[in-house]
This record gives C-alpha cells, structure tokens and sequence, in this order.
C-alpha cells in the first residue's frame, strides 16, 4: 500500500502488516505492526538516527528497508502455519 514512507523510498510491506514511525524517549523510531481484527500488534522496530551528512527522510527510509527484510520472512513463515492449520485437530 502506497503511503508517505513509500513515497519517499520504504520497500512497501506484505498485506496486512505497516509502518508507524514513533517519537520514544531516546529518538524516533520506526515500528512495524501487523492488523488485527481489534487495533494491531507490535512486531519489531529500530531507531532511525540520521548520521552524518544524512537527511531525516533518508534516515527513516533506511529503517524501513532493514525491517522490512525480517517482516517478508516472518510473513512467509505465517503464512505456512496458516497452510498447516487445517490439520489441527485428533486424527483418529
């Protein structure tokens, strides 16, 4: 899905799953979380520090592009778990 962040460069993030940039004690972070049926769950999250030389955009783009990397994996593990779960149950 097309957002600000994308705009500016962010890998775009499986369905289901979005970036929410946050202001924490220490700096900003960039947070990914997955929806859920009542509001959403956290999933990971990195502080977006600019270095040197290096815009505030840029910075925040780079901790979209180191999480969405961990994100496409856990997304393609969940979606195998979902594959397995039409299995659960006693097979007698």
């Amino acid at each position: 899905m097309k957002n600000a962040l994308t705009d500016l460069g962010a890998p775009e993030l499986p369905a289901g799953y979005f970036y929410r940039v946050a202001d924490d004690l220490y700096g900003i972070t960039v947070q990914v979380r997955r929806e859920r049926r009542f509001g959403s769950a956290f999933v990971t999250e990195v502080y977006a520090t600019p270095k040197e030389g290096q815009s505030a955009e840029n910075a925040v783009v780079l901790a979209c592009m180191k999480l969405c990397r961990f994100v496409r994996e856990a997304a393609e593990e969940r979606q195998k778990t979902d594959a397995m779960a039409k299995y659960l149950g006693d097979h007698k």
